[in-house]
């Protein structure tokens, strides 16, 4: 069944806005006094800057073996092994909170 594309963004635009926090709001004030409020490609490079951060962050406690498991993986796929475990906790969390529990995917049991 091939997705309607214009109905989808319509939906989507007709969803109300997300309610951001005191802290998002400053941020966004702030980009706009030093940036300017129209949408320029300055302001969206340092958005995706910033957007980064997390991701090298995270990257950097892996390689260096500290972080949250401080060095508990022995090797790289250890690393990959529990990363797609996170993803399909987040999916299946996901899934149960839309109300599509019959598509959760269940853990293996291990004997």
């Amino acid at each position: 069944m091939p997705v309607d594309l214009r109905e989808e963004q319509d939906a989507s635009l007709a969803r109300p806005h997300m309610r951001y926090g005191a802290t998002a709001k400053l941020l966004f004030m702030a980009m706009d006094v030093l940036y300017g409020r129209e949408t320029t490609l300055p302001k969206v490079r340092f958005l995706e800057i910033l957007a980064r951060i997390p991701y090298q962050v995270e990257s950097e406690a892996v390689q260096d073996g500290r972080g949250p498991d401080d060095g508990r993986y022995a090797t790289w796929a250890d690393v990959f092994r529990r990363a797609g475990l996170d993803e399909r906790d987040h999916m299946n969390e996901s899934l149960a909170r839309c109300g599509l529990a019959d598509r959760i995917v269940a853990y293996a049991r291990e004997e």
